[in-house]
């Protein structure tokens, strides 16, 4: 995205009901901002920008369960034979 030289600036109302008589508004009387652009790269964790980790995470819940199941070690133990041999001494 391309940054214009614009400046802007916005009006903050201090939460007070403007005088409906008026006809101009006093822009000294009222708090104004200057906005601060912040582009998704400028957002980061961990050297990655927040917006890959969200899709990343919205499409691995997305694909279902079965990833899930896949990884780690099973959460089910197999049965396994004995053999005669013991371990123990």
């Amino acid at each position: 995205m391309a940054h214009t030289t614009e400046t802007y600036y916005y009006y903050v109302p201090n939460l007070q009901a403007l005088d409906p008589t008026a006809r101009e508004v006093d822009p000294s009387a009222y708090a104004w901002v200057q906005p601060t652009i912040i582009e998704d790269e400028d957002l980061t964790f961990g050297g990655k920008a927040l917006s890959t980790w969200y899709e990343e995470d919205r499409r691995r819940h997305s694909s279902g369960s079965d990833e899930e199941e896949r990884r780690g070690r099973e959460r089910v133990r197999r049965n396994y034979t004995r053999s005669g041999k013991s371990h123990k001494k």
